[in-house]
This record gives structure tokens, C-alpha cells and sequence, in this order.
């Protein structure tokens, strides 16, 4: 039975429900067509979607249906026509729209996608519940290498994953019936002598499972053991956790992640890196008679992801303004094609005709474009340094660029840039004609006397097979785009890609691009770099994004409250994790008449005290304290910040929630002083009772705001960027910008949060003035180094887009900064994570850099 079979087969068990439903089916038309021919009178086929339709194209009877502008209002459901590793890349694509609009998402097995990614991504086990788990199951399967076997010290050395050892033990125990699916990727003799050093192969012909094809040795597996319930425990997302879910395995996905520490890949592939290519072209420069230079993209960037976006942040401007702008994007790229590569004067020209607007509105739109280009514009400073170099050793410099500004116009916007030094600028709109069709014939025919040039430029065939077919040397420095494009960031650009709606989100991707690609001589590999430069692309690639991201959707809530007539009278962005944002708040605030931000001195340790007395706290600190190592004592000064005076011996054998207990006098008198200190300091802070305040902080469980909340006369509602421990936080009045899809944020939020800190050290308490009082600083001068550049750069960067780009109202998906966090792979920019409870380090890597200068040591680990 073949794949196609095996769906049309069950596809009326599955689909019965939804009879009568308006359905799309997306994917694959040999697959839609076999279903629509099966099935197309029992159910509601509405359409078929297509990324690329033809106008008035109809696919065997039913009309295609341009997935960036389809109707999803009218729609019910749409289907998956396709084999599993297409089907995910089109559900990234739809899902958050799916979700917004309430329509259903399913596979054509009969998944129902959101619903299965969202129970995949809440998983979360831990090494004492997988023995009861695993008992509920028939079978139980093992992805083998990386899953079930973890790395040794060596490469060539396994063992059982520690998570995973009592479940294998109590398996063999059992004599319980345990597979191992064997890797592909791997040797296939070299992953059975691991099971078999370990001893858990024990019957090779009924235990080894070999991946054949896509999805056939689940069916079979399935197959072979009717009614028999059958667990299914492996890493990767699509073969291993949403495959076998087609035949009805039951599946868990197994990350190598406690809740605490942060992942990264060590095994990207290595693009190829060309160190030596700049002094190269330095080189044929001198050796060239005349050089010359595109302008955009190569002298030039824009801080958006197309050129077209231009066009409709103009759209936008000029609504808001009050003028007839409908569609103008599309118009305005339709003027351009019209004007036949005429100036901007006779794009507008045609534009006034089609808008019917006077001189005086089209010069107002004209006068918005020219001044949102100088806006996005900024100079490509590594390649302008090879203009400089040109210059300095008397070259003679023209550009030469396909572009709808006249001369003098793009001299006045590269004068702004800083740019100048060449001779002059030969512009298509000018010449009538562009590099594909003559201008390249036009420059030599200007400059007979040069007989060796060189030209650079950034697009494959206008600034290199056009100047070639001349005779002109060439040099392609690929632009911003085309680098984010082969280093990962595909996925990113395709998700904000034709559609409608992502202006903002496609403006802060393109914003980050030119950032952190700008530079067409860098290593591509990031892992590669210098330490500075992998701390910047991290600020720009990952904490601004975040920081966006998250105060746009805290903005839509602040402002959602203020309508429903509830309004917070002030933002409490919580010290540390909420100093960065607050830092970007602070101008908004009188621009977009926000509630007041307020830096407010809270952690779990500083207000742990306030619930000190309350039941179960003993136990809790008692379990907290031995994971921080201290002992009794040291959890009655550290913890509850007792006096010396009030500090008892501890008994011999008592436990330390005994001991914990016999001083709850003291601890209680402890909690109303505590409670008094803060009081006084929230009213310093302006702060009135019963006043309803929101609370900013970043990837937390909510416990202080739960202290708060318990110990303070405030309303209290939390907007947390996340929460590592999914499902865990237990408070209602807490919302999460991050949810449990975005793994790779949440996996990694220590790294995240390593740079959200402030540069002061970690808050001790609230003294009886209502002053804050810290701990002593543990991160190391150069850490602190790193931080101030890092939170430097990610405002900086965060702030521009919110001055250029941000609209209210207009919320930044938070899969965009998971796209763009995910892009890389790669980052591991802090040597070490401190525990700020315990005061030490709970993570120190081993640093891979090979230069001494580079390296970054915790002091400790420096003494060692």
C-alpha cells in the first residue's frame, strides 16, 4: 500500500466529523486531486491554495487561491496535502494566522497540527517520572543516537542518557518490550556495538528498528502490534515525534534540557570563508585604470527587508496623513514599470493621474518617499572603505546604478551618508537604459582611456554578466540579504514573505539584516568570529528582536486595558531582567501616553522574606538550599536574613526544615519588617493601595510576583516575556509573550537573559528606609564589559525601529524572534551563568576560542 493509498484508505474515519466544512487543500495536487476524486461529494472542497496562482487558474474545478491574500475569514479548515517534511514547512507559515482567524489546521492523516505541535513543545519530563510514564505503554521506542545515547568525553565514547537510565533499567527489569530505531546518519554497525557495550541489546532481529524511507517502518511497526499502545521517545520535531503520530504511535520529544541550561549546536557545517579577499580586490585596484561601484546594496543598504517596503511604509505615511493612498505600493512599483526607467519626477507624474491627485498631494507623497529613503538609508561602511582606498591611491571612481533617482538627487543622499570621492554617478533614469542594456557600453564610451576597470557591485548578473559581456572585471560582494539568505536565515525571510499585514515584522527582520550582514567580508561562520562581533550579532540577531517583539505585544495590552476601562496606573519593569526594556519604554511613553514605567527593586530573593512565615516555605527553602549548597545556617542568613543574635546551633540529626522551624518566631518577626520595608518603598516608588499595576519581567515561573502579591495591597497583573518551566507557573494573573512553541527561545533563555541584566549587582533586600541594598557583583569586570556593549547595542538598535518602523496597534509575532534566534544556531556568547540565590556560578563552559587574548574567565575558574 503506498503513502497515498494508506491516506485515502482512512480518510473518511478521519474526516467524517468535519463533513460540510468549507475546506482548502494545500500542498501537493497529485495528493489533492486523488482526495478531491475519492471524496469531493461527501465534503466541502472550497479551493486549493498555491504560493504563486495565475489569475483565474482553476485546478479540477475548484479556483487556486494566492495563499497570501486568500479569504480565511470564509474558510474552515484548511488541509495538508503534504508528505510530512513539506507539511511543516508550509504549518510555520499558516499556523499563527490559522490560529488569529480560528481556523482549523490539519494534515491529511488527520492530525490537527496546532493542537499536536503545542502538546509536543509542553512535554516536559523529568528522570523521576519516566519510569511510572512508560509503564501506561504496550511498547517502548528509543530514537538511539543522541536520544537514548549521549555523548562521552570522547566522540567515539556513549552511554545512556542520565534522564533516561532508570527508564531503561526498569524496562530490562520487567523483561517490558524496548526498541531502538536506528539513525540513518549514522553507521548502522557502529550504533548496535554502543547497545550491545551497554548491555541493553538483547534480541538484535526483534529490537533494532531500520528507517526505511519516510514513514514506512512506522506503519509496519504499527502494524505488526494492532491495539497494543506503543511510545515513541526521540529529538527531532518532524521524523520522530510528528511522523509516527500518522499511525497512530504515541510520541514524546526528548531535548537534552533540565529547565535550566541553555543549548547550542557545535556541529553546524562550515561555509567557506575567503579571509584574504578584501586585500585581493584591494589589489586589482591598483591594478585598474578605473573602478567603479554600485550604489545600493553594494555602497549602500537599506535597513528594510525589500526595496518595495519603501512603498508601503510611504502607503502608510501618507494614509495617516490624510490623502488617497489605496494600494499605493502596488501603484507605485506599477509607476515605476509604466515610467519605463524614468525619474522619480515621471513615476509621480503617472501617479497623479491614476490617484487623481494635484501637484501639490503628489509632491507631498514624492517629498514622503525621498525622505523614508534617506530614513532606512545607511552606508555600507566595509565596502565604502574600498571607495576610500580607490581614492587615496588616485583612482579615478564613478558609480553606476539602475535607479529612478536622478544624478543630483542620489548625490545629495550618498553626500548625507558621508560618501563622496568619485567623479560622478551614471544612472539609468538619466541614461534611458540600464546595466542589462547598455549603461555598461555608455560608461566606456565616456572613459576611452581606461583600459583595465574594475566594477563592483552586489547582483550576480546586472553588476556581472552585464559588465563582463563589456569586458569588465567584476567583483560580486553578495548584499545583506543574499548573506542572511545562505547563512541560515531563509525560513526568517520566507515567514514575513507575500504577506499581508507584516510591514512591521518584515521592516525589523530587514532592519536586523542590514545590521548584522553588512559586512561582506565577515566570517560566515559565526562560531568563527571574534568574540566583540559574535556579542554584537547577538545584541542585533537575538536581544533586540526580543526586546521588540515583547514591548510591542506589552504595549497592545497596556493599551487594551485602557479600553476596557481597567487602565494600570503605572509599569513595574523589574530589576534586573526589566532594565533593558525599560529602557526602550521610556521614550514611548509621552509619545504613545503610557502608563508611567517605574524601575522596580524585586527578585525572588529580595521578596522571598515577605511569605517567609507562611506554610510549606520551610520545606521549599529547604529543598532550595541544599541545591545551592548551603548549609542550615547559611539558609537563615542567606535566605530569611536573620540577625547573627537569632541564629540557634541546629541539633544533631535534625533536618533542615526542622531547623528551619524552630526558628519561626524569629522568621516571622523577619516577614513584617520585610513587609513594611517594601510598603514604604512601593509608596516611594508613587505606588498607592489597591492600585492596579502591570508587572515586566523577563523568562520567569512568577514567584515574585506571587510574593508580592501575597504580602503587598497592590493589583498585580504580570507580562512575562517567558517561562522555562512550562505550564509550572501557576498564577492566572500572569501572561507569557513567549509560549511553549518557541523552544529555541525558552531552551535558551539563560543565554538570553545573561544580557538583560542590569549592570548593577543582584538585589540583597529593602533596608527599613525603603532603600535597595545589593549583593556584592560576581559577574567579572570583563563580563560586565560584554554586558554594557551587548545592552548598548540592542537598545540602540530596538530604539531606531521604534522611531522608524513601529505603528500603534501593530503587534511582532513572537515566531519572528524565534525564526531569527534560530537562524544561526550558533551563539554562546557568556562563558559563565551565576545563580544569583547562591551567589555562584551554575555554568561554566569550556571556552573554545584560541587566542589568550580572547578568552573570558570567571575569576575563580581564572585561579584554577
Amino acid at each position: 500500500m503506498t503513502e497515498l493509498e494508506y491516506v485515502i484508505a482512512h480518510f473518511e474515519s478521519r474526516f467524517a466529523p468535519f463533513k460540510g466544512k468549507r475546506i482548502v487543500l494545500h500542498g501537493s495536487r497529485e495528493y489533492a486531486k486523488a482526495i478531491i476524486d475519492h471524496f469531493d461529494s461527501d465534503f466541502h472542497f472550497a479551493g486549493i491554495m498555491s504560493r504563486d496562482p495565475i489569475e483565474g487558474e482553476v485546478f479540477h474545478g475548484l479556483p487556486v487561491l494566492d495563499d497570501a491574500n486568500m479569504p480565511l475569514a470564509d474558510i474552515d479548515m484548511i488541509l495538508l496535502t503534504e508528505r510530512v517534511k513539506y507539511a511543516e514547512a508550509v504549518y510555520q507559515d499558516l499556523h499563527s494566522e490559522c490560529e488569529r482567524a480560528g481556523i482549523l489546521l490539519y494534515d491529511m492523516y488527520g492530525l490537527d497540527e496546532i493542537a499536536t505541535h503545542r502538546e509536543i513543545m509542553r512535554q516536559q519530563k523529568y528522570a523521576a517520572e519516566w519510569v511510572e510514564y512508560a509503564r501506561g505503554f504496550d511498547i517502548v521506542v528509543f530514537e538511539t543516537m543522541d536520544t537514548l545515547l549521549a555523548e562521552g568525553a570522547f566522540v567515539s565514547d556513549r552511554s545512556i542518557q542520565p534522564t533516561l537510565q532508570a527508564l531503561v533499567d526498569d524496562l530490562m527489569e520487567r523483561g517490558a518490550d524496548y526498541r531502538f530505531s536506528l539513525r540513518k546518519s549514522y553507521a548502522e554497525d557502529v550504533q548496535i556495538r554502543y547497545l550491545e557495550r551497554l548491555g541493553i541489546l538483547k534480541d538484535p532481529e526483534k529490537q533494532l528498528i531500520r528507517r526505511r524511507g519516510e514513514d514506512l517502518s512506522f506503519r509496519t511497526l504499527q502494524e505488526e502490534n494492532p491495539g497494543k499502545r506503543i511510545l515513541y521517545i526521540g529529538m527531532g520535531l518532524v521524523n520522530e515525534c510528528i511522523l509516527p503520530r500518522y499511525y497512530g504511535i504515541e510520541t514524546y520529544r526528548f531535548q537534552q534540557f533540565d529547565g535550566l541550561m541553555p543549548t547550542w549546536n557545535t556541529r553546524l557545517p562550515s561555509l567557506p570563508y575567503d579571509a584574504s579577499r578584501k586585500e585581493r580586490i584591494e589589489a586589482e585596484i591598483l591594478e585598474s585604470d578605473l573602478v567603479t561601484f554600485d550604489v545600493f546594496d553594494t555602497l549602500l543598504v537599506r535597513k528594510v527587508l525589500f526595496p518595495r517596503d519603501v512603498f508601503a511604509l510611504t502607503e502608510r505615511r501618507a494614509k495617516e496623513s490624510g490623502l488617497e493612498a489605496e494600494h499605493f505600493a502596488a501603484r507605485r512599483a506599477e509607476a515605476e514599470s509604466e515610467s519605463q526607467g524614468g525619474t522619480i519626477d515621471r513615476i509621480y507624474a503617472w501617479l497623479r493621474k491614476e490617484y487623481g491627485w494635484d501637484e501639490a498631494q503628489a509632491d507631498k507623497v514624492k517629498t514622503m518617499e525621498l525622505t523614508i529613503e534617506r530614513e532606512v538609508t545607511a552606508p555600507r561602511r566595509e565596502v565604502v572603505d574600498l571607495l576610500d582606498f580607490a581614492v587615496k591611491h588616485g583612482k579615478k571612481v564613478v558609480f553606476v546604478s539602475d535607479m529612478y533617482l536622478p544624478e543630483a538627487r542620489m548625490s545629495a543622499l550618498l553626500a548625507e551618508k558621508g560618501i563622496d570621492g568619485y567623479e560622478r554617478i551614471l544612472v539609468s533614469c538619466d541614461e534611458g537604459c540600464d546595466k542589462a542594456h547598455g549603461l555598461f557600453a555608455r560608461l566606456k564610451a565616456q572613459y576611452p582611456e581606461a583600459k583595465h576597470i574594475l566594477h563592483i557591485g552586489d547582483h550576480p548578473h546586472a553588476d556581472g554578466t552585464a559588465a563582463k559581456a563589456e569586458g569588465i572585471k567584476t567583483e560580486i560582494l553578495p548584499s545583506p540579504l543574499a548573506m542572511a539568505m545562505d547563512s541560515g536565515w531563509k525560513s526568517a525571510v520566507e515567514a514575513v514573505t507575500g504577506k499581508p499585514g507584516m510591514l512591521s515584522e518584515r521592516c525589523l527582520l530587514g532592519q536586523t539584516i542590514a545590521e548584522i550582514f553588512r559586512d561582506p567580508f565577515q566570517n560566515p561562520n559565526l562560531k568563527d568570529r571574534p568574540q566583540k562581533e559574535r556579542l554584537r550579532h547577538f545584541a542585533l540577531g537575538v536581544l533586540a528582536p526580543i526586546a521588540v517583539g515583547y514591548l510591542s505585544w506589552l504595549i497592545s495590552r497596556l493599551q487594551e486595558a485602557e479600553k476596557q476601562g481597567d487602565p494600570y496606573e503605572s509599569v513595574l519593569f523589574l530589576a534586573r531582567d526589566g532594565y533593558l526594556p525599560m529602557k526602550i519604554y521610556e521614550p514611548l511613553q509621552s509619545r504613545l501616553s503610557l502608563p508611567k514605567p517605574v524601575y522596580f527593586y524585586a527578585n525572588r530573593h529580595s521578596t522571598f522574606p515577605l511569605v517567609a512565615d507562611q506554610p510549606g516555605a520551610a520545606s521549599q527553602i529547604a529543598m532550595m538550599g541544599k541545591k545551592s549548597g548551603f548549609s542550615k545556617e547559611d539558609n537563615l542568613r542567606k535566605t530569611y536574613m536573620l540577625d547573627e543574635s537569632d541564629i540557634q546551633p541546629p541539633m544533631d540529626g535534625e533536618t533542615t526544615e526542622a531547623y528551619l522551624l524552630r526558628h519561626m518566631k524569629a522568621i516571622s518577626a523577619a516577614t513584617a519588617a520585610a513587609k513594611e520595608n517594601y510598603l514604604r518603598y512601593a509608596k516611594s516608588c508613587g505606588m498607592r493601595e489597591n492600585g492596579h499595576y502591570a508587572i515586566c519581567d523577563g523568562f520567569a515561573m512568577g514567584r515574585t510576583q506571587r510574593f508580592l502579591e501575597r504580602a503587598l495591597p497592590f493589583r498585580l497583573h504580570g507580562f512575562n516575556m517567558g517561562t522555562y518551566r512550562i505550564g509550572s507557573s501557576g498564577n492566572s494573573t500572569i501572561d507569557y509573550y513567549f509560549q511553549p512553541i518557541h523552544a529555541t527561545i525558552l531552551s535558551n533563555f539563560i543565554e538570553i537573559e545573561n544580557f538583560l541584566l542590569s549592570t548593577e549587582p543582584s538585589l540583597a533586600r529593602i533596608d527599613a528606609e525603603g532603600k535597595p541594598v545589593f549583593l556584592e557583583e560576581i559577574r567579572s569586570e570583563a563580563e560586565m564589559d560584554e554586558v554594557r556593549l551587548v545592552l548598548s547595542e540592542a537598545e540602540r538598535a530596538a530604539s531606531e525601529f521604534f522611531e522608524l518602523f513601529y505603528r500603534e496597534g501593530e503587534t511582532i509575532s513572537p515566531d519572528l524572534p524565534e525564526k531569527m534566534f534560530a537562524a544561526d544556531g550558533y551563539h554562546w556568547v557568556r562563558h559563565t551563568a551565576y545563580d544569583d540565590w547562591a551567589q555562584r556560578p551554575i555554568e561554566q563552559r569550556p571556552w573554545i576560542d584560541t587566542t589568550e587574548s580572547e578568552k573570558r574567565q570567571d575569576p575563580e575558574t581564572a585561579k584554577q
